[in-house]
């Protein structure tokens, strides 16, 4: 099963630092751990100050679930103070292909490797 991809874009408030904005998202780590079905969870920046919290779940449902127990975390009260709810948003993504690229770097080193001892 493919994983589902929840992601959600934000600007922080103007005066709120990066490293606020961290530890908001690290004070959602004790109500994520308790959510079945999150796989790992990516945080960036743009330059422009544009925050993306990517988030990897085995399937919508367990989205869905979290999503219907987050209003009720005051784990996440701080981050979400940060969203402007009118702009600020999640999307949800289906995955259609993963890729490890050191599951790649594996097979590619396996096939030169082939190739030249199948070469007279």
């Amino acid at each position: 099963m493919k994983p589902f991809i929840e992601l959600r874009t934000f600007k922080a408030p103007h005066g709120i630092t990066p490293e606020q904005v961290v530890k908001a998202v690290e004070e959602t780590y004790v109500f994520l751990i308790n959510q079945e079905g999150l796989i790992s969870r990516q945080l960036c920046r743009k330059d422009d100050g544009t925050w993306h919290d990517v988030l990897f779940w085995e399937n919508q449902g367990r989205i869905m679930a979290a999503m219907l127990d987050t209003p009720d975390s005051t784990h996440c009260f701080a981050l979400f103070s940060l969203a402007d709810t009118e702009r600020d948003g999640a999307l949800l993504f289906s995955s259609l292909k993963s890729v490890s690229f050191g599951d790649l770097v594996r097979v590619s080193s396996m096939l030169s490797c082939q190739k030249k001892h199948e070469q007279p």
